[in-house]
């Protein structure tokens, strides 16, 4: 029987822990207003990329669930992690 995975591809900016929130908040403004500008949008889509926009703790689940997902992946697979 064969086994399928599905990977997707995001892209997101990450800053250290100890960010204070209003920079945070600052930095999220700014980078859901380029992502949501129709110009913007339109050249990511162009690019094949589909512009979407989250919240900060809505991107920080997406990463640690994916990091869970692929460690499990690893394992599954017999590959060593870290």
């Amino acid at each position: 029987m064969s086994k399928t995975s599905r990977a997707s591809l995001w892209l997101g900016v990450v800053a250290p822990a100890s960010t204070p929130d209003a920079i945070v908040k600052q930095l999220h403004g700014a980078i859901a207003k380029s992502v949501n500008d129709p110009e913007v949008a339109k050249r990511l889509r162009a690019s094949g990329a589909e512009p979407l926009t989250s919240t900060p703790q809505e991107f920080s689940k997406q990463v640690q669930d994916d990091l869970a997902k692929y460690i499990k992946l690893a394992k599954d697979i017999g590959l060593a992690t870290q």
